[in-house]
């Protein structure tokens, strides 16, 4: 009985520390609404830039932009309150990781002193601060096949979009892309097998154009964007580890696509709604401290 007590006690205490790294948190954010931007999209960055300033008023942040005009902070016992006002959404590098939403996040609409239309959102919920070590890695978006000069998150209608990746180290890779309605699997590719695409240390990849793999030519899915708005915001979405780990359960549907598309061979990327995919997310960071995610917002123009 006294190894098991004691062994009770170890639970317990374990379990006392592992439950302190995940707190409450609260911030808020206001942005400027834009007549070329969709208000579903400002929604959308609005939301994104008060997670960032609620993570930022509990475990600070390296501010690479100074679009931030001011940040106040209220503390009691572990919940943080924090509010800024951004004009568009700050370039930072946070010290903490968004576990999940607490409730709904609240919008206001509100008209400034010189007739501007801004939106303020303000959100609750969990998260943790970084501990862990990241890996080095480099991924963003391009317009031409294997020509890095072309970075951009900047695209017109019907364009073809390219990715690159380079991670210091072995590991597992997963991409999506968000349409603020459903998310894309974009890589591993629909045909392919794997739940994670693994990636080797030091090696260049140029993802959605044909290359060879391992000596054989692989079954690449070409991606370009479109949009029906004038402009209209994604999200491209990595997930990267040195470890595999989990995807969500994903929709295989062609449906929505037209005749013609069908005749010439276009495929949807296997998707789930935003909500899905946010619940998933949700879960995945909350148990798997090894998965880094990267957000790549990118701009279509319907010109």
């Amino acid at each position: 009985m006294k190894k098991l007590y004691i062994f009770l006690i170890l639970i317990l205490i374990i379990n006392k520390i592992n439950s302190q790294e995940i707190i409450k948190v609260k911030g808020s954010c206001k942005i400027r609404i834009e007549s070329s931007i969709s208000l579903d999209a400002t929604k959308k960055q609005v939301l994104e830039c008060a997670k960032k300033n609620a993570i930022e008023g509990a475990f600070g942040s390296k501010i690479i932009t100074n679009e931030i005009a001011e940040t106040k902070n209220i503390t009691q016992n572990q919940d943080i309150q924090s509010k800024s006002t951004y004009n568009s959404i700050s370039n930072t590098e946070v010290s903490g990781e968004w576990i999940e939403t607490i409730g709904e996040p609240v919008y206001k609409r509100i008209t400034g002193e010189n007739g501007d239309e801004f939106i303020e959102c303000i959100v609750e919920g969990k998260a943790r601060a970084l501990k862990k070590i990241s890996v080095n890695f480099e991924a963003f978006p391009i317009a031409k096949v294997s020509d890095l000069k072309t970075k951009t998150i900047s695209f017109n209608n019907n364009q073809d979009l390219y990715f690159y990746f380079k991670s210091a180290k072995d590991g597992f890779i997963n991409i999506y892309l968000n349409d603020n309605i459903n998310v894309y699997q974009l890589l591993p590719y629909k045909t392919s097998s794997f739940i994670n695409y693994p990636v080797k240390a030091d090696i260049d990849y140029f993802f959605f154009q044909s290359q060879t793999k391992d000596g054989m030519k692989e079954a690449v899915d070409e991606l370009s964007v479109s949009t029906n708005e004038q402009v209209e915001q994604n999200t491209i979405i990595v997930l990267f580890s040195i470890q595999p780990f989990d995807k969500p359960i994903l929709i295989n549907d062609n449906s929505n696509l037209s005749k013609s598309d069908k005749d010439n061979g276009f495929e949807m990327p296997k998707y789930l709604s935003v909500s899905k995919f946010i619940e998933f997310q949700q879960k995945l960071l909350k148990v798997n401290d090894l998965v880094e995610k990267l957000e790549i917002p990118i701009t279509i123009h319907n010109n």
